[in-house]
């Protein structure tokens, strides 16, 4: 195929975009997110995270490849997989071939193929240094089994239909020197492999400047994914950024000199430091701010005076509604940094969310009042005063009054008078008789008073106990 301008993006896996990572600020990534409020952030959230899933299904090309090269057809070109992507060597190469899990460098020149090129155009993208590891997703598909089938030092050209390459999404520009990749294209690659870079002993520690160069270009190589919004590729790359240096430790070899030794250290947390740094601001453009936030804390656990750790921090607390924890990262910052810009966004945004939910707290609660206020409960009764203690006097006449009956009073006084009447009007002689009579009769008059007093009290009680 006749070969026309297209760019390759390096760090892609499994068929989303995949991106060639230019060199440049690590945290170049914050000028684009820091234009945006909280609220239009999670507005673009859902249109972002479609994109990153949309990207083309990619071949298991690891473990299926032979040691014996497919024929050459004799117009050149090695099919590698039933004309779907091709090979064609332009210069030979005297080195080694490309193991699996092994790191490799990379000329690379995209271009459209001949069907998909307009007239004059030239290479969408050129990547004149770009690392991937072999196995990872970091290249498109067609990329990855090409560089398989070439040697150290050589030169080829690979042909890749759509969906061995970026697919129905097609990959955005990362600089206004770039031009997007079309979705839907067949793609034609040039491609040099300047060196395939031997694995390191798996039995030992990996070696110091080892991690120091690998942490740096996953770094870079997010960074570029994150300017194409490549969000998923970017976790990975500063995930691997951040894991490397967390499983082997900050410490510096034994080789390095005492004096140097302080120096690598703080280079390689800072490293790492903005690996994580950049690892919220994805997690935070995919909508996860819980993931962001513990994202923040682990560079804040590296170093507490980190500003971009602690933006990070201010924006995932302010999306969770965290605003105490949000307004204190947002207060170390700006003592660190008192212009800085982005800090001073988020504390604006901070305090018109804070009036909006004292606004809302404010309507809600005078809404639960009135509902309150139309419940029709009974007015609480207040609490009887205790009784005052009983004297010696109060507790006679409780006894007395408990005992006494105005039926006993009035057959005692009834008998009194019947008693008096005869005695007056009777002779002395019949006063004995009288009197045996009144001592027998009152009694007994007590008596039936009494029982018929206990009975009407049982049926006061039964109707009081039925009533209840």
């Amino acid at each position: 195929p006749k070969r026309a301008a297209a760019r390759l993006p390096l760090a892609a896996r499994s068929g989303s975009g995949h991106r060639m990572a230019p060199s440049g600020d690590i945290d170049s990534e914050d000028d684009e997110g820091e234009g945006k409020s909280s609220d239009e952030e999670q507005d673009d959230q859902g249109s972002k995270v479609a994109h990153a899933g949309s990207a083309p299904p990619v071949a298991d090309l690891g473990e299926e490849l032979e040691d014996v090269e497919p024929p050459v057809g004799p117009d050149g070109w090695l099919d590698l997989m039933d004309g779907k992507i091709r090979k064609k060597v332009i210069t030979p190469g005297t080195g080694g071939r490309p193991e699996m899990k092994q790191d490799v460098r990379c000329r690379v020149e995209v271009r459209l193929s001949a069907s998909d090129t307009p007239p004059d155009d030239g290479a969408l993208q050129v990547y004149d240094d770009f690392r991937y590891r072999m196995g990872e997703g970091e290249a498109p598909p067609m990329l990855e089994l090409g560089v398989r089938h070439m040697r150290e030092g050589e030169v080829a050209e690979i042909f890749g239909v759509t969906n061995m390459a970026w697919g129905p999404s097609g990959l955005k520009a990362a600089s206004a020197n770039e031009k997007p990749i079309p979705p839907d294209s067949d793609i034609v690659m040039l491609v040099k492999l300047l060196e395939c870079i031997p694995l390191h002993n798996a039995e030992g520690p990996p070696d110091w400047n080892d991690m120091i160069q690998e942490v740096t270009w996953r770094k870079r190589n997010g960074n570029d994914h994150f300017k194409r919004q490549e969000f998923h590729k970017a976790l990975k790359c500063y995930g691997a950024g951040v894991e490397l240096f967390s499983n082997n430790g900050f410490e510096p070899p034994e080789h390095i000199e005492e004096a140097d030794r302080p120096r690598a250290k703080a280079a390689a947390m800072a490293l790492v430091t903005d690996c994580g740094a950049n690892l919220a601001a994805v997690h935070l453009e995919l909508g996860n701010a819980v993931a962001a936030r513990e994202a923040a804390t682990i560079v804040l656990d590296f170093c507490p005076e980190h500003v971009k750790g602690l933006y990070r921090m201010a924006r995932a607390t302010l999306q969770l509604d965290d605003f105490t924890e949000c307004e204190a990262a947002i207060e170390k910052g700006l003592k660190l940094e008192k212009d800085n810009a982005a800090l001073l966004k988020v504390q604006a945004e901070l305090r018109h969310k804070q009036q909006r939910y004292a606004a809302k707290s404010k309507k809600v609660a005078a809404a639960a009042a009135r509902v309150f206020e139309s419940l029709d409960y009974p007015e609480p009764k207040k609490p009887e005063p205790p009784p005052p203690e009983d004297t010696w006097a109060m507790w006679a006449w409780k006894q007395f009054k408990e005992w006494f009956d105005w039926r006993i009073a009035v057959a005692m006084l009834a008998s009194s008078l019947l008693m008096a009447v005869l005695l007056c009007l009777l002779p002395k002689r019949f006063w004995p008789p009288v009197m045996i009579m009144f001592v027998c009769a009152v009694p007994a008059c007590i008596g039936v008073a009494q029982g018929l007093s206990g009975d009407d009290k049982k049926e006061d009680g039964a109707k009081d106990k039925k009533q209840k």
